[in-house]
This record gives C-alpha cells, sequence and structure tokens, in this order.
C-alpha cells in the first residue's frame, strides 16, 4: 500500500464503491438487450438483488439512510420486475 492509501483508507473505500455500482449498473443495462424474456428476468432480479444486498449492508454497517437510497429502490424494481 501507498503512502496515499494510508493517508486517506476512505479514498479507497469510495473507488471501490464506485467500481461495485458501475458493474451493477453494467449488468442492468445489459438486460435491456437479452431477448429471451425468462432470462432477462433472471439477469435483473440477480443484479438488483446484488444492489439489495451491498445496500442493506451499507445501511447495517454505515449509516442507515443509505437503505432509502440504494436497496429500498432495488426491492421495489424487483417487486415491480415480479410483477410484469
Amino acid at each position: 500500500m501507498s503512502y496515499k492509501t494510508h493517508k486517506s483508507p476512505n479514498l479507497l473505500i469510495f473507488k471501490f464503491f464506485n467500481l461495485l455500482n458501475g458493474f451493477l449498473a453494467a449488468g442492468l443495462i445489459w438486460t435491456f438487450f437479452i431477448k429471451d424474456a425468462e432470462w432477462q428476468t433472471n439477469i435483473a432480479l440477480f443484479f438488483l438483488g446484488c444492489v439489495a444486498i451491498a445496500g442493506i449492508y451499507g445501511a447495517i454497517s454505515a449509516t442507515k439512510r443509505i437503505f432509502f437510497v440504494q436497496p429500498l429502490p432495488a426491492i421495489l424494481a424487483i417487486i415491480a420486475v415480479l410483477l410484469k
């Protein structure tokens, strides 16, 4: 680890979360290009589940406010996908 990492560990955490959110967004965007409806639903549910789990973990470990920003919309989207 470099001196910069030791000096600002929060910067490393924020970079990780940005990378994670980028992968999750890419996965959800990918679902728009899947032709098979069942496969599209399964992939969407997987990535929305990842968002929900990551957000719940963040709400438990960091601040409760995170719940309303990340997992709650993901849970609502999961319900919407299941109801379609």
